[in-house]
């Protein structure tokens, strides 16, 4: 089977059934400025261009920055209840499961500022690197794999540092949230 060509136009064409996807999804974030900056925020991730770090997504979508910078950075929202309402809106669609998966994924990172980066094994590598790891739990019908659960892996390096887990923490370069 040959990937899907993805382009402006089709991302055009899909953005009516890409909202409907995310309402029951965005329910629990709360504040409507909150629902509305987690879907720029995924449409940004979604479209097509390179750089997916806020300053280049907020200008192909053409919104502020700060917006989606404080979405990711300062908004109070659960993780709980988002995987929750993904579990009943995803599963429901691919019974009978066949399969629950749970598998590690690492990026590899250049710095050592953002959340959980560490020289590490990462399979996506094959072999020990700079990089963050996140665990996550697919389930899937016999043909697609969904993510109904996931977590960035914190080595030993991070937990140990109890400053640097400290929200607000004032050191430099130091992570400031729990979002991750």
């Amino acid at each position: 089977m040959s990937p899907l060509p993805w382009n402006a136009q089709l991302w055009k064409e899909s953005v009516t059934q890409f909202l409907d996807f995310l309402n029951p999804l965005i329910a629990g974030l709360g504040r409507s400025e909150r629902r509305v900056a987690a879907i720029r925020y995924l449409e940004g991730l979604l479209m097509p261009g390179q750089r997916k770090s806020i300053a280049p997504m907020a200008e192909r979508l053409g919104v502020d920055a700060q917006s989606l910078q404080q979405f990711v950075t300062d908004s109070p929202w659960s993780e709980e209840e988002l995987w929750r309402a993904i579990r009943q809106e995803i599963i429901p669609h691919l019974e009978p499961l066949e399969a629950w998966v749970v598998d590690e994924t690492g990026w590899v990172k250049q710095g050592s500022h953002s959340v959980g980066v560490s020289h590490q094994y990462s399979g996506s590598v094959g072999k020990q690197a700079n990089c963050q790891v996140s665990v996550g739990v697919l389930v899937s019908d016999g043909w697609i794999p969904a993510p109904v659960g996931g977590r960035l892996y914190l080595p030993e390096r991070w937990t140990g540092d109890r400053e640097r887990c400290q929200p607000g923490s004032p050191a430099p370069g130091r992570w400031r949230g729990r979002r991750y």
